[in-house]
């Protein structure tokens, strides 16, 4: 602490000794000021507090457990960023740390309440032992302007095995079968295999998530989701089990798939897996938090969410970085689920320059979450609850946000409108009062909050590989997008809104297929889909559209296109020209 101090006096002695210069000679010239608002970026990173982890005790040997040294670092930023100053929290280049015990916590950077501060490394890895707790790289809460740059993210170990399937048994569906989460009790589905690597169990285990999966291994080529319901051991040494699976989903269809084309099945590792997939999951997330900027950074091992970014304001900028496996690893997946799930955010996103592969869910989920009106004051004022979760809206509501009511068993177009009130959000309670009547409400009525799609926001230069969902207004420009499935649409009951204003300018679109067709996702013949439904297997035809889809400049066929009953308007532009189009059937 005496050399912070002696450090300090010196920087503030010849501070005053240059302004004692500067007056002597007359100098009126004002280009030199940290006031100017052309003074460089790295002039005013000279007024930053720097951190050095090495000097809190780091070592950064990619072995010996750096978790209490980077505590220390992060409490030391806290206490130096206050009165808004600039923090550097500084990483040595080519280094790797290890992280296993952040006081039993689950979190290896946890910001919470953080302004002004910089995670710096330089091709520095951070290394995550998820032996413990540790299930989240970074968490960032109510804070502002954070910038994270130059990091590689990975597992110690790998988080999941590739396996060989000795025997299948399809079980015999009972009464339940289909339904979600469903456990067949009598006569159940599952296969035994061996794994190329060990689970690391040596008694029955049983998921706490019910949404935990295993799935056959076509490199990317399928998306067949196999849901577990535990998995026994047959011979530990041998690294023989028995995997159970759920019986909904269509699992016998996967089963038979899995042996027609005899697939090695890819199964996570128990407790190396983990990632319950709810609000507060993720191996990057960001909620509540103003303006970020995250650039140079690989995440070649996550589970549950990768980016999992959530009520977030400002601008966030994400350049150069890349979901995909470690060079020269032996790997096949980087992520479980999503790359980026991004939901009811004020904030625009600009993601640029970025590889995004290797995943087993979306590359892109960009959504939002429904409402349902369930008490009517008048045709202006009404309450709403969220069945996500349970009732309670986390994003707050805010005067001028446009709000669009559907009614997903009749498919009428209720209306949309902005609030005018908000007259109480707290619980299961979101009321308001909205700008214009609204006489065909009523209880059930599905509502999207169309402001908080993250407005504005653009993909640029980027490869996607995968499945991806784009429902709210976004821009996706210079891509090249190998596309299992993509979905331009609503899903009654989980997300919207109805898709608007969503421009591919100058993309490549490449199909993904895997050797049955029929397993791809969804749809043997299609790799996307365009336009709105009711609720599923309804077969009612929506009166509410997807409006102003364009595809500008693009390679796309649009024979691999379903349009979902001419509920969307999408317009195909070459060279300035409409070249083909599709209207809403009336």
């Amino acid at each position: 602490m005496r050399k912070g101090r002696s450090f300090k006096f010196t920087v503030m002695l010849l501070m005053v000794i240059m302004v004692s210069q500067a007056a002597l000679m007359g100098c009126s010239d004002s280009k030199g000021t940290s006031t100017d608002s052309n003074v460089s970026e790295k002039e005013h990173e000279k007024e930053a507090v720097v951190l050095k982890v090495s000097e809190y005790g780091a070592v950064g040997d990619g072995t010996t457990d750096d978790s209490a040294a980077i505590d220390t670092v992060l409490d030391m930023a806290k206490l130096k960023g206050q009165d808004d100053t600039p923090v550097v929290i500084e990483f040595e280049k080519d280094k790797s740390y290890y992280f296993r015990d952040m006081n039993r916590e689950s979190i290896i950077f946890d910001l919470q309440r953080y302004k002004n501060l910089t995670l710096r490394g330089d091709n520095t890895t951070i290394i995550m032992d998820k032996s413990l707790n540790l299930i989240t790289y970074v968490n960032i809460n109510e804070s502002e302007n954070i910038t994270i740059e130059g990091f590689n993210f990975k597992f110690s170990q790998p988080w999941y095995t590739l396996s060989t399937v000795d025997a299948f048994h399809q079980g015999t569906p009972d009464e339940g079968a289909g339904s979600i989460n469903h456990v067949n009790e009598t006569d159940p589905p599952y296969i035994d295999i061996t794994t190329e690597r060990t689970l690391g169990i040596t008694e029955t285990y049983t998921p706490d998530c019910r949404t935990e999966f295993a799935l056959p291994y076509t490199e990317g080529m399928n998306r067949s989701h196999m849901y577990i319901d535990r998995i026994e051991v047959l011979d530990a040494e041998e690294q023989k089990y028995r995997v159970y699976f759920q019986d909904w989903d269509d699992v016998r269809t996967k089963m038979s798939f899995l042996e027609e084309y005899q697939l090695q099945f890819m199964l996570g590792i128990p407790y190396w897996d983990r990632g319950e997939l709810s609000d507060g999951s993720g191996s990057i997330i960001v909620t509540n938090t103003t303006n970020v900027d995250m650039r140079d950074i690989n995440v070649w091992a996550a589970t549950s969410f990768v980016f999992h970014m959530r009520n977030n304001y400002g601008d966030f900028n994400i350049k150069n970085c890349n979901v995909t496996t470690e060079p020269g690893a032996d790997e096949a997946w980087a992520a479980q689920v999503d790359i980026f799930h991004l939901k009811e955010n004020r904030c625009k996103f600009v993601i640029e320059d970025c590889l995004l592969e290797k995943a087993n869910d979306d590359v892109f989920n960009l959504s939002t979450t429904y409402l349902y009106v369930d008490n009517i004051m008048s045709e202006t004022e009404f309450n709403m609850f969220c069945k996500e979760f349970e009732g309670n809206y986390y994003m707050p509501l805010e005067v001028g946000d446009t709000i669009t009511l559907i009614n997903e068993v009749t498919g009428v177009f209720v209306g949309r409108t902005k609030i005018k009130e908000v007259v109480e959000q707290e619980g299961t309670t979101n009321h308001i009062i909205v700008e214009d009547p609204l006489p065909l409400n009523g209880y059930g009525t599905a509502v999207y909050v169309d402001s908080l799609g993250q407005p504005d926001s653009v993909i640029r230069n980027c490869t996607i590989s995968g499945t991806y969902r784009f429902r709210t207004p976004i821009t996706i420009e210079n891509c090249t997008l190998n596309t299992l499935y993509a979905w331009i649409d609503n899903i009654p009951s989980v997300e919207g809104p109805i898709p608007r204003d969503i421009t591919f300018r100058n993309c490549v679109f490449n199909p993904l297929k895997a050797p049955d067709s029929k397993v791809s996702y969804i749809s043997p013949d299609y790799m996307m889909q365009i336009g709105t439904t009711c609720n599923i297997g309804s077969g009612v035809q929506p009166h509410y559209f997807a409006e102003n889809i364009l595809f500008e400049d693009c390679d796309i066929d649009t024979n691999m296109i379903n349009f979902m009953g001419n509920t969307a308007n999408v317009s195909f532009i070459e060279d300035g020209k409409e070249v083909y189009t599709v209207e809403p059937a009336q």
